[in-house]
């Protein structure tokens, strides 16, 4: 074989194994939404939602596309089933689900919508998930988590969201505490769901539990379960734990409608990792101004994000706020944070805070406090002894104020941290 064949020759194996890394590693993110008689506020909401789920999956390297709206078609619909050829992918939907019952033996069929008000069988989507190419499904609408599904005997029509979109009977009824292990994972609500404005269970408890939920389960690096937990945290105030949320436990609507958040295969699923972190969840449209939260990182302060303690009682809440410890630079052992009131576009905000905490969680699982050595107020100076205790002695910061935050970190070996704060935001910013 000559020279020049031997060249040709491996260059050809190079373009082939080429081609087969990209097919072997590709993943694609679709996200899919109809507005089909859905309430203006809603669309409003759900068009933001939906571009954040969208930086949250090009964040993790994901071949994303945001079709939310006109877009939502039956074939683009098929196309995030088939898992637009890539080898592992992730799909979410929001709008309205129904159930058909198709004569003529009446059998059941769940149903999701197109942007123009045309219903997907899950048994029209079966065909496309042959190649098992889609790892994880999170369907926002009623019904779709009814069941797990499977096949009717008679007809022999596959049925069920879960088992049509990841193609396997094999799944986990609760795939939040018995994970199976499959690595293939769906959420959706058996019953209704709530839309993602309402905030009959939280100030829009959808939007902040949806949006938290990709940023910790796109970014993170860690599973399922672990991040259907942080969104829980950042919605409702004192619940731990997904298993503590209104979504698990169940829920009830004024009209008597009710329903639940189900997981079914495996919780343990990890769908994500970034070195660089997505842009914070913003605020919902029409809602108040709150602190931001910044990190030192040794370079600046990088945004983590709006902590929401609006609450228009006047009442003092407590949010938690897991920051990853990649973030936070400890050479010294201090951390430093910042709260600053309000953001840009804001003409008017004002929050009292009360309390702050810093912990540390090591690798054990177990949380330590880091003590709070410094705050100091932009415009007050030392402030440190009204932030280290939880009582009548807070502070009173307006629209663009700071408050900059000092921890003594002594511990070694840790996995992430928490930032407490308790306060409250009781009039909502003026724009």
């Amino acid at each position: 074989m000559s020279m020049k064949a031997i060249i040709r020759y491996t260059i050809i194996i190079y373009a082939v194994l080429s081609v087969s890394l990209v097919e072997c590693y590709g993943k694609s993110s679709t996200i899919l939404g109809s507005r089909y008689e859905e309430a203006p506020l809603e669309i409003i909401v759900c068009n933001q939602l939906t571009d954040y789920i969208f930086n949250c999956s090009v964040a993790s390297q994901y071949t994303s596309h945001n079709w939310y709206g006109s877009s939502t078609t039956r074939n683009n619909i098929y196309q995030s089933a088939e898992g637009m050829n890539e080898a592992d992918s992730i799909s979410f939907y929001t709008g309205h689900g129904t159930i058909m019952i198709w004569p003529p033996f009446y059998q059941q069929h769940w149903s999701i919508c197109t942007d123009s008000g045309d219903f997907v069988d899950d048994m029209d989507v079966h065909p496309h998930t042959a190649g098992r190419k889609v790892r994880f499904v999170f369907l926002w609408s009623c019904f779709q988590g009814d069941l797990r599904g499977g096949h009717y005997g008679i007809t022999g029509d596959a049925f069920g969201m879960p088992h049509c979109w990841l193609y396997t009977e094999s799944l986990s009824e609760d795939g939040y505490a018995v994970p199976d292990g499959n690595r293939y994972a769906f959420i959706g609500f058996k019953g209704s769901g709530p839309a993602m404005y309402y905030s009959g269970f939280g100030y829009y408890a959808g939007y902040y539990f949806a949006g938290n939920f990709y940023r910790w389960a796109a970014v993170s690096g860690h599973s399922i379960r672990a991040s259907l937990d942080y969104a829980t945290r950042q919605t409702w105030i004192g619940n731990n734990s997904f298993a503590d949320s209104p979504y698990r436990k169940g829920f009830r609507f004024p009209d008597n409608e009710s329903g639940n958040m189900m997981v079914y295969g495996d919780g343990n699923l990890v769908i994500g990792y970034s070195s660089v972190l997505p842009s914070p969840l913003p605020d919902p449209p029409m809602s108040g101004g709150c602190p931001t939260l910044f990190v030192w990182d040794a370079n600046g302060y990088i945004d983590y994000g709006v902590i929401d303690i609006h609450n228009p009682t006047g009442e003092d809440v407590v949010r938690e706020v897991p920051v990853l410890a990649r973030i936070v630079e400890t050479s010294r052992h201090r951390a430093m944070f910042r709260l600053r009131e309000g953001w840009p576009g804001l003409k008017y905000s004002q929050s009292v805070i009360d309390q702050v905490k810093l912990y540390a969680i090591r690798s054990d699982g177990k949380r330590h406090l880091c003590p709070l050595v410094n705050a100091t107020y932009s415009s007050l100076g030392n402030v440190l002894a009204k932030l280290l205790a939880s009582d009548d002695r807070k502070v009173q910061m307006l629209l663009f104020e700071t408050v900059d935050l000092t921890f003594i970190v002594p511990y070694k070996n840790i996995q992430s941290f928490t930032f407490v704060i308790e306060g409250c935001n009781e009039e909502k910013g003026i724009t």
